[in-house]
């Protein structure tokens, strides 16, 4: 008589759990669907992989361009100068001289870095040296057919109009802004990199 008292007990407990659970599951899901998600604030993803799973980019290069980019603003980052924003940073390697190594194009954003021209590029060599810093340069970089002392001429985007960019035998000119204006239209064929706009790349941090 006492055991089967204990295990009618028993399974009215056990009854009166799974409603509790199954009730508690309920309201939160009404509550989780009642509550709409918050699309207002925007965050800066850094090491992200890209969507849809291209411009992959090769660890040495990322990590050959965090420890240029820690070098070049170390004295601004000691002082706390660069929000986290400013230090993100996308990139690209692309043979812009045909000699069979890839130079490094680094496109930064942030209020460092950009004006309402547009931000800093950066193009180093394939070990990671300082070659040119653009300014007030707008994405995408768009290569040219021709070549200028054997570099790819560039044609890059400032203040909305797009600009003439020849390498002469050393660097490019730091400053698209008063580079001269190129009037064709550049074909769609030509590549066209850091196109961020258009294509996902991984962003990542310094």
């Amino acid at each position: 008589m006492y055991k089967k008292f204990f295990f009618t007990g028993m399974g009215a407990l056990l009854i009166c759990s799974l409603v509790s659970c199954n009730n508690a599951g309920s309201d939160t899901a009404a509550e989780s669907a009642a509550t709409p998600a918050d699309t207002t604030s925007q965050t800066v993803v850094v090491d992200s992989t890209p969507a849809y799973g291209i411009h992959t980019n090769r660890a040495e290069a990322v990590q050959l361009v965090r420890e240029t980019l820690k070098a070049l603003y170390k004295e601004d980052i000691d002082k706390n100068l660069l929000d986290s924003l400013s230090r993100s940073f996308i990139l690209f390697e692309y043979d812009l001289n045909e000699d069979g190594k890839k130079e490094i194009l680094v496109a930064q954003n942030g209020p460092y870095f950009c004006g309402t021209g547009g931000c800093t590029l950066l193009l180093l060599s394939p070990e990671g040296k300082l070659l040119t810093r653009f300014s007030v340069t707008d994405l995408p970089i768009i290569v040219l057919r021709n070549r200028t002392n054997g570099w790819n001429d560039l044609l890059l985007s400032s203040a909305g109009k797009l600009h003439h960019m020849k390498f002469d035998g050393k660097k490019y000119p730091s400053n698209p802004s008063i580079a001269p204006v190129f009037k064709q239209l550049p074909g769609d064929e030509l590549p066209r990199l850091l196109d961020e706009a258009n294509e996902p790349y991984p962003r990542f941090n310094f």
